[in-house]
């Protein structure tokens, strides 16, 4: 059997879908030719082989945004310069070799959804649609947890939550839903979803998208930036983060904490956060920071506070973990299986009260290596490789 390649479509080649992507693009793997990444945003770091926002004008690129804010087209836009990129990779594919198509997050793109997957029937090849979200089963949101909407489950008619990412004009978006399901449902056979939690498996099985075929695959970092550094400290050190800080992330929750723990025995750091408003003047805040500089602060500290309302698979989580933070998250999404009862907290109950209770009740962490331990034999960027690889070889993940 030939070689296989692996061609990777995302919307960005930066954060943390877009570092996932840059991960398999750079895995060398002996049986498979050189990936081909194709981004289309212009916040480029150079990663993509191919940018949609090279080859469309600055107009059509405000059309397609007006198209999909106005009819909910996310993901069924840019149909023109799609076909571009289509025909860059027709023409960089190896002879005789096997294409592999990764899909990852492309809402918040001018990428043409329908024309991805006509491409890889018309060159018999499989997709693999990583779950960043719950987009591609829902009317249009990314997540449905603070609204406690259940439409998605059936049909998506009448949107009352229009004004959340990714936004669109009217509430009336029954057509362009039926259009994203029964697209994916004509092409099943040649899609597998990849579930970065299992949290989003179970959600994908009450979904209308529930007979397509799905693997788990936790998502994994780069350990090598990990630091690990004893908290000489006497206090128990708290720190949270995110870029920006909303309501989904629990930022109502810090700034209470923050009121409300004694000092003399805690410390808090928030980053991403530099407006004191509604904060104690003895929380720590700062900007965002780099990764390199985050892994420092994170060692400096004993608890990574995670009160997220709405998420996937968190990789501050496993980032936290690996520098020998053990976790406080709420039990949301699949935030909580990231760590075991040694790494970590799940709080069921999603309030002020009950985070200041569990944090009152901490003492320091004296057992970091645990959560190194399990950082490293879970959710390296290696192991995460490894099972896309193997899943794109067919073989048991």
């Amino acid at each position: 059997m030939g070689k296989k390649q692996l061609i990777i479509f995302n919307s960005f080649d930066f954060g943390s879908t877009g570092t996932l992507c840059n991960y398999l693009k750079c895995s060398n793997q002996r049986d498979f030719f050189n990936p081909i990444f194709i981004c289309s945003n212009k916040q480029k770091n150079g990663n993509a082989d191919y940018y949609l926002y090279d080859h469309c004008s600055k107009i059509y690129r405000k059309i397609q945004s007006l198209k999909a804010k106005y009819f909910n087209l996310y993901g069924f836009t840019g149909k023109k310069v799609t076909s571009k990129a289509l025909k860059f990779v027709k023409n960089n594919i190896y002879k005789d070799s096997e294409v592999i198509i990764s899909i990852h997050q492309i809402e918040s793109s001018i990428f043409d959804l329908q024309s991805l997957l006509g491409f890889a029937q018309t060159i018999n090849s499989h997709v693999y649609i990583t779950l960043h979200d719950c987009w591609f089963f829902t009317g249009k949101c990314a997540y449905f947890d603070i609204s406690k909407c259940e439409k998605w489950k059936s049909c998506c008619d009448i949107c009352p939550h229009k004004n959340d990412f990714p936004v669109t004009k009217f509430k009336k978006i029954k057509k362009s839903y039926r259009k994203k399901i029964d697209l994916i449902l004509k092409y099943k056979e040649i899609i597998t979803f990849i579930c970065p939690s299992q949290w989003i498996a179970n959600k994908l099985q009450e979904s209308p998208l529930r007979s397509v075929e799905y693997k788990v695959i936790h998502n994994g970092i780069d350990i090598s930036f990990s630091t690990i550094k004893t908290n000489s400290d006497n206090k128990i050190g708290l720190i949270a983060a995110a870029s920006p800080w909303t309501e989904r992330k629990g930022l109502k929750f810090l700034k209470y904490l923050s009121n409300n723990i004694d000092y003399k025995k805690f410390s808090i750091t928030v980053i991403g956060a530099d407006d004191y408003q509604g904060f104690s003047n003895k929380a720590v805040l700062c900007k965002t920071i780099s990764r390199e500089k985050l892994m420092v602060e994170f060692s400096k500290n004993d608890y990574f506070l995670n009160p997220t309302l709405e998420d996937n698979f968190p990789t501050t989580n496993i980032e936290a973990l690996s520098c020998g933070l053990k976790i406080v998250s709420f039990a949301t999404g699949g935030s909580c299986e990231s760590f075991d009862e040694k790494t970590g907290i799940c709080i069921q109950n999603k309030t002020n009260e009950e985070l200041l209770k569990t944090i009152l009740g901490l003492k320091k962490n004296n057992d970091k290596e645990a959560c190194i331990n399990r950082a490293k034999m879970y959710f390296s960027k290696d192991i995460f490789v490894s099972k896309y690889y193997n899943l794109f070889r067919n073989e048991k993940v």
